[in-house]
């Protein structure tokens, strides 16, 4: 399956995993919360409405600095502060617009959240599983641990495929292929997550 919805269902859990709301009681209830705020935009049928929507839902839950310091990995040093700030508004406009067509094409779905695997106190496994009818399964297993008293993710994985991973090597296979050009990076990225992409 292509990578709009390979965005979609990093989507579900990266706003789960990773979210800024309040500290839920347990790793379940703090999935639950966000998975529900990002699949309940596709009640929208204008694509202007659900990409507004998205875009706060993003705002509210996403920790975009931490996830796209992680994208960027071993290349943060040769980004300034600048060229981080506008790679991460690339990143939020990229995955906002794609997500608000994946999500569209939403009819009906299924999630079940599994219990937790807990592994001392703040660190756990949670499986979840999303039936979105004709467009297929979705099986993400995701490693949370607990900070100060909120949840964030170590690890996402959407039908075998490493999320976090994923997006990791594609920036790094940009920065090579641009000889290290970082504005070139990012004048790109959006086209170059819409055009390719994992199988899931």
């Amino acid at each position: 399956m292509k990578l709009r919805w390979f965005n979609a269902a990093i989507a579900v859990v990266f706003a789960a995993a990773l979210g800024s709301a309040a500290a839920q009681d347990s790793p379940r209830d703090y999935i639950q919360a966000a998975a529900d705020a990002m699949l309940s935009t596709t009640a929208l049928t204008s694509e202007a409405e659900r990409f507004a929507a998205l875009d706060q839902v993003l705002q509210d839950y996403f920790e975009l600095n931490v996830v796209t310091r992680a994208v960027v990995g071993s290349h943060s040093a040769a980004l300034s502060p600048q060229q981080l700030t506008r790679f991460t508004n690339e990143f939020r406009i990229g995955l906002v617009d794609l997500l608000a067509t994946a999500l569209g094409e939403i009819e009906e779905y299924e999630m079940e959240i599994g219990s937790p695997r807990m592994r001392g106190d703040d660190r756990a496994q949670v499986p979840v599983d999303v039936d979105a009818g004709s467009l297929g399964d979705f099986e993400f297993q995701f490693s949370l641990a607990r900070s100060n008293g909120r949840w964030n993710a170590l690890n996402l994985i959407v039908n075998g495929v490493n999320v976090g991973l994923t997006y990791r090597n594609q920036f790094n296979e940009l920065m090579a292929s641009n000889s290290g050009d970082v504005d070139t990076v990012i004048d790109i990225w959006r086209d170059s997550v819409a055009e390719s992409g994992p199988e899931i």
